[in-house]
Formats: structure tokens, sequence, C-alpha cells
């Protein structure tokens, strides 16, 4: 219902999407472990 409500959402969700859903278009593996994987 408040700004700050959506934005504690939006964090959660791309959090999520970024360290928890992996990624079959690069291999089975989360973003962050890619790019952990690259370095």
């Amino acid at each position: 219902e408040t700004i700050e409500e959506v934005q504690q959402i939006a964090t959660e969700w791309l959090w999520n999407y970024n360290n928890e859903r992996p990624n079959m278009g690069i291999g089975g593996v989360t973003p962050t472990m890619k790019l952990k994987m690259a370095a």
C-alpha cells in the first residue's frame, strides 16, 4: 500500500531472481553463481 512496501517487495524479488532461481539459459545456475565462476 505504500512506496516503501513496494520497494521492499521489489528488492526481495530481485534478490531471489539473481541468487536463488536457476537459469537454464546459463547452464542451470543462478546469475550470481555464474558471475563467481567467471571471476
